[in-house]
C-alpha cells in the first residue's frame, strides 16, 4: 500500500510524506503505482522549476517528501495544494491500495 501523510501548521513548514508500492497489479503495470509516481515527479518539477527553491522535495525510488511554506511562497503552497488534491482524490478512488493520512507529528526543517 502506498502511504501519504501530510502535515500541516500554520507558520511552519508543511511537509508530505510519500512511501510504499500500491501493489495493485504486476511490477511495471501498476496503474495506481504510476499514477503515484507521476503526481510526485510532477510536484517536483513544479516545485524546481516554478517555484525555484521556495520549497524543497527529496524523491527516490518508492519514497519521497516535499517540505514547503505556503504564506511565505504563494507559488509554493499552489503546487502543493494542487498535488496534495490528486493524491487525496486518489487515496478516496483507490483506498486499497492509497492511504491519506494527516498527521500532528513533527517535523524535519
Amino acid at each position: 500500500m502506498v502511504q501519504v501523510t501530510l502535515a500541516e501548521h500554520p507558520g511552519q513548514l508543511s511537509h508530505l510524506r510519500v512511501g510504499g508500492h500500491a501493489d495493485a497489479g504486476p511490477y511495471g503495470a501498476d496503474l495506481v503505482c504510476a499514477a503515484v509516481s507521476a503526481l510526485v515527479e510532477t510536484w517536483r518539477l513544479g516545485f524546481d522549476e516554478v517555484v525555484c527553491g521556495a520549497a524543497r522535495c527529496r524523491v527516490q525510488a518508492g519514497a519521497a517528501e516535499f517540505w514547503w511554506d505556503a504564506a511565505a511562497e504563494p507559488q509554493a503552497g499552489a503546487v502543493a495544494a494542487t498535488m496534495v488534491a490528486g493524491l487525496r482524490d486518489l487515496a478516496e478512488s483507490h483506498p486499497r491500495f492509497v492511504r491519506f493520512v494527516e498527521s500532528e507529528e513533527s517535523r524535519e526543517a
